[in-house]
Formats: C-alpha cells, sequence, structure tokens
C-alpha cells in the first residue's frame, strides 16, 4: 500500500496537521488533522510498504505494546483507506 498523496507536516495554531503537497495535491482539497504517530504513518506510507512494516518501525521509534501499536496502524490506515487516501 502507499499513499496517493504526499504530505507535509505544519503546526497550525499549536494543532499538527497534514498538508498535501505536490502535483496530486490540486485533488485534495483539505487538510488532515493529526498527531505526532499519525504523520509518521503517512511519511512511512510516501514508499510502497506493508502495515506490518509499519508497525515495526513505529515500534523502534515509540513505546508501547506491539498490539497497542498494530490496533491503532490497523485502525488509521483502514481510515486513510476509506477516505480514498491509500490505494
Amino acid at each position: 500500500m502507499k499513499s496517493k498523496y504526499t504530505f507535509e507536516k505544519m503546526e497550525l495554531d499549536g494543532e499538527i496537521v497534514a498538508v498535501p503537497v505536490g502535483e496530486s495535491a490540486a485533488d485534495l482539497h483539505a487538510v488532515l488533522n493529526v498527531n505526532e504517530e499519525a504523520m509518521r504513518i503517512l511519511e512511512l506510507l510516501k514508499e510502497e510498504t506493508t502495515e506490518e512494516s509499519i508497525v515495526a518501525q513505529l515500534l523502534k521509534e515509540y513505546e508501547g505494546e506491539k498490539d497497542e501499536i498494530a490496533a491503532h496502524v490497523h485502525a488509521y490506515i483502514e481510515q486513510l483507506v476509506a477516505e480514498g487516501l491509500v490505494e
């Protein structure tokens, strides 16, 4: 799987937002409110990857139990797929 869009991290009024950039950005007229972990998932989705690879990378970077991180990653990816942001 891979993100259909490239997102850049921006801070807006103390909140983190993911802003689409690049050629495909004109197709998406929205920004995403995200936290650090969600932004990291979007960064990892810039390249073709798997859910398991994302979980493995996040386990290296963040504290937490594997099952908990995997559940969060799965839920977020399902949301991105439902919104048509991941192919």
